[in-house]
């Protein structure tokens, strides 16, 4: 929503605008996620929560965005990708654990990267998990192909 709205020409100026970014920052999860909702699960709905909050101007240091790049760096799998199941909508300690799922939209990246340039240790984390998710390498190949 605040995404769209960012489109729209609103800013925080507006009242409602404050008023859902107050929504978003009391729904957080204490470890620093957002429960999606929409996706499975939370993963999908951290990313979406950044992007919002990105889009309508929200610093990348404030701390609930720190908080919730590092639970995006403490989820990340070790081959670089991110997973999940829909069995973390019944158990929240499933939230975040699943293995690396290359099929879906490379979109988990984009909630990495705009904190990535605040915080750069996280750059060669995030530039793993959207090569894993893409099929792209360092070097600039798809799946190993040039």
């Amino acid at each position: 929503m605040l995404e769209m709205l960012a489109a729209y020409g609103y800013t925080r100026a507006d009242k409602r605008v404050e008023k859902a970014i107050k929504f978003i920052f009391d729904q957080q999860e204490p470890d620093g996620c957002w429960f999606g909702r929409w996706g499975v699960n939370y993963i999908y709905g951290t990313f979406l929560v950044l992007r919002g909050l990105e889009a309508i101007g929200i610093d990348n240091h404030e701390p609930q965005i720190q908080q919730a790049a590092e639970w995006i760096r403490m989820v990340q799998n070790p081959d670089g990708g991110w997973g999940e199941t829909c069995g973390s909508y019944d158990d929240p300690n499933l939230r975040g654990v699943g293995v690396s799922t290359p099929r879906r939209r490379p979109g988990r990246c984009w909630g990495c990267w705009p904190r990535a340039t605040t915080a750069p240790t996280l750059w060669p984390r995030a530039f793993a998990g959207c090569s894993h998710t893409s099929g792209l390498t360092a070097v600039g190949t798809r799946h190993g192909r040039r």
